[in-house]
Formats: structure tokens, sequence, C-alpha cells
């Protein structure tokens, strides 16, 4: 079920261990995606350039920034957009940083 499921998210229980690193995984199918990084493997790509990621929200992220120019999120100091809000808060830190330069 997919309580059960998500219940084994928290789970102590790492059964599925790394070969290359420290890390354990609860679930298989994020044991695998993590392996894939290791070996470099993207298996996501784009259908409309030559891009390619290893994780599907990666590539979901690409088409909706580069391709469909769908923004969640816009900075409020240039017209540059996000689709997720993590982005951006690091995006808005290089504003900080060019304002504290030029107050040098």
């Amino acid at each position: 079920s997919l309580l059960k499921g998500h219940m084994r998210v928290h789970s102590e229980d790492r059964p599925h261990k790394c070969p290359m690193c420290p890390l354990s995984f609860t679930l298989k199918n994020r044991f695998d995606a993590h392996v894939l990084e290791h070996a470099g493997m993207k298996a996501f790509k784009c259908q409309q350039c030559s891009a390619s990621y290893i994780h599907q929200r990666a590539l979901r992220r690409h088409v909706r920034e580069k391709h469909e120019g769908d923004f969640t999120y816009s900075c409020t100091i240039c017209p540059k957009g996000f689709v997720e809000l993590k982005p951006l808060l690091v995006h808005l830190k290089t504003h900080e940083k060019s304002s504290e330069a030029s107050n040098v």
C-alpha cells in the first residue's frame, strides 16, 4: 500500500547500501537512482534539445524553465524566473553580494 511504502521512507532499516559511498536507502528505487548518479547515466532525455538528466524531476524543471517559460517564482530585482523556490533564494543572494561589492 502507499502508506506502507511511505512509512518505509522513515524507517531506520536501510537495506540498500551503496557499494561506492556510505549512503544507504530504505527504498530500492531511490537506491537505484543513486547508483545511476555514480555511473553518470542520464536516462531522462529532453525531447526538444540535447539535455539529459539523472532524475526525472530535473528534466521536468528543465522543460518548464527552458522550453515553456513557466516560472512560478520571479526575482523582484531582475527579470529572471524560477520553477522552484530554492533556486530563487540562491539567486537573490547574488544580488546581495553585488550590492555589497558596489558599496565598498
